[in-house]
């Protein structure tokens, strides 16, 4: 009768190979590279710089440009430095909405308070398109916005708003 002789080598490997696959199966899904939103949101304006002593406007206009029909879906707005403010029809009147602040689809405006000469902190905004529903994040953007000489705002690399 003919013994089956296997080599040493090949149950070694066959061990380590056995080792590996527990490991990995005891790590937990792989991750995936998360997937894109359905939806990209731009932050434009047409006030890429703006300074306290404009009298035209009453802040930064950033206006949210989305492909589609985004209605009904919330905007996120919120920044590092600064405040939010509406300046709508009829009235015209301008409100204060501090550094955090939810609405529709409708540009809003970024101010800061007068300084004297102190430096000012760089300045990030973020926007959030958001499922009313659910709260979900459905698309995403920032815009970073620095200072010529103490008081006036420029956005770096901005979106001009022409329409």
């Amino acid at each position: 009768m003919a013994h089956w002789k296997i080599p040493l080598t090949v149950i070694a490997a066959a061990v380590v190979i056995l080792v590996i696959g527990m490991v990995i199966l005891n790590q937990g899904p792989i991750p995936l590279s998360p997937e894109s939103p359905e939806y990209q949101v731009a932050l434009c304006t047409d006030t890429p710089e703006y300074s306290l002593i404009m009298s035209s406007v009453p802040g930064m206009r950033l206006i949210p440009v989305v492909p589609g029909d985004m209605a009904g879906a919330r905007f996120h707005w919120e920044t590092s430095y600064g405040e939010f403010l509406t300046w709508d029809s009829p009235d015209y009147r301008v409100q204060g909405h501090g550094n955090e602040f939810v609405t529709d689809l409708r540009p809003v405006y970024w101010s800061f308070a007068p300084r004297g000469n102190d430096s000012r902190p760089p300045v990030t905004i973020n926007l959030k398109v958001e499922d009313p529903g659910s709260g979900t994040t459905l698309a995403s953007t920032k815009v970073r916005i620095g200072w010529e000489e103490y008081d006036t705002a420029v956005m770096s690399d901005p979106c001009i708003f022409a329409g």
